[in-house]
């Protein structure tokens, strides 16, 4: 924070941010999809027309509306509280949004506008906590070891129309593979084994 800081928001709260979830499961034959998953709503700053180069990272939005006040208490007046910035969404929907966002801030009357930019990430999938990381190119990705469901997401659109984010969670494939073995028909000598058209490994893979 600076101590200095006054909230100062040049366009009103005229921001949105919507968040579309979808799973890839073959509609959840197995009932493995949650019954809820978390989302949170983060943002990015910079310096009007300072380029990509001047982003902030990404973090919670809480935090980034915080860079532009010197008490917490301006936000709660806005309704921009540390818990709003996390929502549970659920079926048969999968969809939430945030309106009313801050899109323009600065620190005072005196120094440069600031632009805010803003995405939502998955951060639980039912009970499970899931984080993302930097990857060797510089993306963020969600980190790996989450089961059974292995999340992305895109965010698209502008602050003139609002930012929507795409969360698409996809069940992870495995396979099993099993081998039939016949005992005490002396090789098939009766002709008693049933046709097998893949010749005579009697193997099967499903996935």
């Amino acid at each position: 924070n600076n101590d200095n800081a006054t909230l100062d928001l040049q366009n009103g709260l005229d921001g949105s941010a919507n968040v579309v979830k979808s799973w890839i499961d073959g509609e959840d034959p197995y009932g493995l999809r949650p019954e809820t998953v978390t989302v949170q709503l983060q943002a990015r700053y910079r310096v009007q027309g300072s380029g990509d180069e001047g982003w902030s990272q990404w973090m919670n939005a809480y935090d980034a509306w915080s860079e532009f006040v010197t008490d917490q208490s301006e936000l709660d007046k806005q309704g921009l509280t540390a818990d709003s910035t996390q929502k549970v969404v659920e079926g048969p929907g999968w969809r939430t949004n945030w309106t009313h966002l801050p899109m323009l801030a600065r620190l005072t009357n005196e120094t440069e506008i600031n632009e805010i930019e803003y995405r939502v990430v998955e951060v639980k999938i039912g009970d499970q906590d899931i984080s993302s990381m930097i990857n060797a190119s510089g993306e963020e990705v969600y980190r790996d070891g989450i089961h059974p469901y292995e999340p992305s997401q895109e965010t698209t659109g502008d602050a003139n129309d609002g930012y929507t984010t795409s969360i698409t969670n996809t069940l992870e494939s495995t396979s099993i593979s099993a081998t039939k073995t016949w005992v005490g028909d002396e090789d098939d000598q009766w002709d008693s084994r049933p046709e097998n058209t893949g010749a005579n490994n009697w193997e099967a893979t499903f996935f």
